[in-house]
């Protein structure tokens, strides 16, 4: 299972859209259910990469390495209830941005580089705002978890949490 979420860590890394506060993430049951050999040929391709440009390229090689060092603290082999949550990617982050933006300096000229990694910021920043948003309303933040994640009785439980707290018991108890 974690390999796919780690997949799906590094997908909204890269479009960071359709976040979810509670994901009803599938449990792979075996290493054949769904996506999982894939996502594990393409996440060791990875750490190879890593450890193939480590003398060549040692700040691309050291991002990718901080990215799976950081994230094995709370997604490995161990079993944890909840499989995915975004927090866990924060320390990561810093691993993945370091990675991305190391590869960019090395492909791209300085002023094409900087224009686009101001449109990368300027895009990132209004997924940001607009995100904050609706972790600032707890009723829009669990009608966005519960449309997302429709089967999992936590989030339509805080959502029943919220209308109880502004007095609409009727909304509450359904």
């Amino acid at each position: 299972t974690q390999m796919n979420v780690i997949c799906k860590y590094l997908t909204l890394l890269i479009f960071p859209w359709g976040q979810n506060l509670d994901y009803d993430f599938p449990v792979a049951r075996n290493f054949y259910t769904g996506l999982t050999p894939y996502c594990s040929v393409f996440l060791a391709a990875l750490l190879i990469t890593a450890l193939l440009l480590f003398k060549r390229r040692r700040l691309i090689s050291f991002g990718i390495l901080w990215f799976f060092l950081t994230l094995s603290v709370e997604s490995s082999f161990i079993p944890i209830k909840d499989v995915i949550f975004e927090h866990r990617l924060y320390l990561p982050f810093f691993g993945f941005f370091l990675a991305v933006l190391a590869w960019f300096v090395r492909i791209f000229p300085k002023k094409v580089f900087l224009m686009v990694f101001g449109v990368l910021m300027f895009i990132f920043f209004s997924l940001t705002i607009t995100r904050n948003r609706l972790w600032n309303d707890p009723l829009a933040l669990w009608q966005d978890t519960v449309k997302k994640s429709p089967l999992k009785a936590r989030p339509w439980s805080c959502l029943g949490v919220v209308y109880a707290e502004r007095g609409e018991k009727a909304k509450a108890v359904e």
